[in-house]
């Protein structure tokens, strides 16, 4: 069979492939999602029996000749930098890995323009790299509004610490005044009973 032909086969056989869920998944809900296979002894799902949910088997998967492939029929080989692109040939596709930053997967479809490879999840190039572009407009905007909230609050905790130390030397310079009231007054006091106790002598 043609190729176009096999993978519109597959694309129907999907559509109709159930979604294979534990047994009793619709009793718990913890089961949801998950899969395991049968093994009791009296499993009406195991045995297969008519109106019990189907099990996996090998006549769900795809054909094997377009086994791998993308819905478009291309290989996909994953690109993590520009040097990987060279691994890409006639009937591969360029996915570039989810790790990859913005920077560098611009640098890596404009290369892919240039050598004219197939990128997964890239309709338009001028396009994304225009959006890309934006992109990093907006975050240096963000960044910039970022530090100078930053240096706004910096500059404001400064001012609140150089209040403090003025008012901690205030308070310091009036128990000074004050401790020094306190001296004099006691220094005339004593003064004052010095003279009284000669005079009574």
């Amino acid at each position: 069979m043609n190729k176009q032909n096999l993978l519109k086969v597959r694309r129907i056989s999907k559509s109709k492939k159930p979604e294979f869920e534990r047994q009793q998944a619709n009793y718990k809900r913890r089961f949801e999602g998950q899969w395991r296979k049968p093994k009791g002894i009296q499993s009406k799902r195991r045995r297969a029996f008519r109106g019990h949910a189907k099990m996996p088997s090998i006549g769900y998967g795809s054909p094997a000749e377009i086994r791998g492939l993308t819905r478009t029929g291309y290989v996909p080989i994953t690109v993590s930098n520009v040097n990987d692109l060279q691994n890409v040939k006639e009937g591969c596709a360029a996915l570039i890995s989810a790790v990859v930053g913005l920077k560098k997967r611009v640098t890596i479809i404009n290369k892919a323009k240039e050598m004219k490879i197939k990128v997964l999840g890239v309709k338009d190039f001028d396009a994304y790299i225009k959006q890309a572009a934006e992109k990093v407009k907006l975050r240096k905007q963000s960044s910039q509004v970022r530090k100078e909230q930053q240096m706004k609050k910096l500059k404001e905790s400064e001012k609140k610490d150089n209040k403090k130390e003025e008012k901690k030397t205030e308070e310091k310079s009036s128990e000074k005044t004050v401790n020094e009231n306190d001296d004099k007054t006691k220094k005339k006091t004593t003064k004052k009973t010095g003279v009284e106790n000669e005079s009574k002598k």
